[in-house]
């Protein structure tokens, strides 16, 4: 998912849209994959991506399963703007990650 009006966020979405279809992933919603977003209550920045998980161990279901996988690769990074974060909730299916991208710092 893409802030809703900001072109360089839709881009910087297509970018990851790309690879994990690259990589064999599905999207829930077919191909078209990137949705939008608005925020309330405070603006963010950088990316978000929600997945399965204990949102107050941080703990993943698997450590192996793709999404864990994915989370540490984020987690790992140090180049991804405005930093990657990721939120764990026990309600997300299992296999499946959602990210949400915002403007970068500064803008």
């Amino acid at each position: 998912m893409a802030i809703a009006d900001d072109r360089e966020a839709y881009r910087y979405a297509q970018d990851w849209r790309d690879v994990f279809l690259g990589a064999g992933w599905r999207g829930a919603n077919g191909d078209t994959l990137i949705g939008t977003f608005t925020i309330a209550g405070g603006k963010w920045t950088g990316m978000r991506v929600s997945m399965r998980g204990d949102p107050q161990t941080g703990e993943a279901p698997g450590e192996a399963s793709p999404e864990a996988t994915f989370a540490r690769c984020v987690e790992a990074r140090r180049d991804i703007p405005a930093g990657g974060r990721i939120l764990r909730y026990k309600d997300r299916p299992a296999g499946a990650v959602e990210i949400q991208v915002s403007a970068e710092a500064g803008r």
